[in-house]
């Protein structure tokens, strides 16, 4: 009887055959980087503390560098390029995240969470950044005379 080649999980060929060493590595990572869905908690949790805990304690810094006034080479221009530039970052990531759509096994899942918890920190910037042009409009409305 002959003996049944051994299939590889990942693509479905048989492993009998000359493997360039590229695909070897890419085939040991996607191995080795597998997600065990019973630490999935773990992933909600720091998707939830880049939301909700370091992204508003960034952005809660920022304003209050800009209230003290500690940044003094900035202008308002400058603070309105930066909110608009780590808002659409953080748009484009969190984007860039549902359209990977990765399976919770896979390694593709360690790039979404990577995005996830990146767009919650740009998001936490964006408001820091955000809080101090309004804090600029609300000086320069409290400096005109009317």
């Amino acid at each position: 009887m002959p003996r049944k080649s051994a299939r590889s999980p990942i693509t479905g060929r048989s492993s009998i055959g000359p493997v360039k060493n590229g695909y070897k590595c890419l085939q040991l990572f996607a191995s080795l980087a597998r997600m065990n869905p019973d630490y999935l908690w773990l992933t909600g949790a720091i998707q939830l503390l880049a939301f909700f805990v370091v992204g508003p304690a960034l952005a809660i810094v920022i304003a209050c560098a800009t209230w003290r006034g500690k940044a003094e080479n900035f202008s308002p221009g400058h603070y309105r390029k930066l909110c608009v530039a780590s808002g659409t970052a953080a748009l484009l990531l969190l984007s860039f995240a549902m359209w990977i759509n990765a399976d919770v096994r896979s390694a593709l899942y360690f790039l979404q969470l990577g995005c996830v918890v990146l767009s919650g920190l740009s998001f936490g910037v964006c408001m820091g950044y955000g809080f101090s042009v309004l804090l600029h409009l609300w000086h320069f409305h409290k400096n005109t005379r009317l």
